[in-house]
C-alpha cells in the first residue's frame, strides 16, 4: 500500500539519497511522540476533539529496551498520562490481526483495571482511553468513515452512556488519506486526518 508522504513519512533530504522515515514504523512513531510531549498532546487532542483538550504530563513507558526489539512481545505502543491522571494508550498498528478488536479492548481495559489496588475507592478511577492509528482498514463496509469513537452505551438508546471510563478511538489512515479534505469541524493546528 502506498501512503501519502504528508501523513506517514518524513521526507528525505534533497542533499542526500537517504529515504524518508515512515511515521507508520512503530519505532519511529514511539521515538518521535514519546520524546516530544507537546506533539503527542496535539495528536491526542486532534483525535479526541471535540472533547476538552488535555495536556500530556508524562509517558509511562518512554524507553525502548533492546529485548523489546527482538522478542515476541514487542511493546512499542505509548502509554501516557495527562494532567488529570487519565491513561492514554496510543498505538500505530501496521499489521492486520484476526482478533485485533478483542486485543485492543483488552489492553484498554487492563489500563483501567491497573489503576486501583485492593481496597481503593472506585471514585479514584480515571478514564482509560485507547487511540489506535491503523494503516489498514478495519471497517471495509464503511468506506467513507475514517474516525471511530467507541464508549459504553446502551444498545437501544445509544445517547445513554454508562460513563467515560473506557474509550476506544480508531483512525483508519488509508481511508483518511483517500478523503484528503479537512473535516467540517477542522480547526487550525489539528491534523486533517481526524475525520468523522
Amino acid at each position: 500500500m502506498q501512503s501519502s508522504p504528508s501523513l506517514v513519512s518524513v521526507a528525505s533530504s534533497p542533499e542526500t539519497s537517504t529515504p524518508g522515515l515512515s511515521l507508520c514504523n512503530d519505532l519511529v512513531f514511539k521515538i518521535l511522540f514519546a520524546k516530544h510531549l507537546p506533539l503527542l498532546t496535539d495528536l491526542i487532542n486532534a483525535v479526541l476533539h471535540p472533547a476538552p483538550p488535555i495536556t500530556v504530563r508524562r509517558v509511562l513507558n518512554p524507553h525502548i529496551l533492546p529485548e523489546e526489539l527482538s522478542g515476541k512481545n514487542i511493546v512499542l505502543d505509548i502509554l501516557a498520562e495527562d494532567a488529570d491522571g487519565q491513561r492514554l494508550g496510543i498505538e500505530m498498528q501496521l499489521q492486520r490481526f484476526l482478533h485485533w478488536p478483542q486485543r485492543n479492548i483488552y489492553g484498554v481495559a487492563r489500563s483501567l483495571a491497573s489503576q486501583l489496588q485492593v481496597g481503593q475507592d472506585y471514585r479514584l478511577l480515571k478514564p482509560a482511553i485507547g487511540i489506535s492509528l491503523l494503516v489498514h482498514d478495519l471497517f471495509d463496509e464503511h468506506p467513507d468513515k475514517a474516525c471511530w469513537r467507541f464508549t459504553l452505551r446502551d444498545e437501544e438508546l445509544p445517547h445513554v452512556q454508562l460513563g467515560p471510563a473506557l474509550q476506544v478511538h480508531i483512525i483508519e489512515l488509508s481511508k483518511a488519506e483517500k478523503r484528503q479534505q479537512p473535516p467540517h469541524r477542522y480547526k487550525p493546528g489539528s491534523p486533517a486526518y481526524c475525520t468523522t
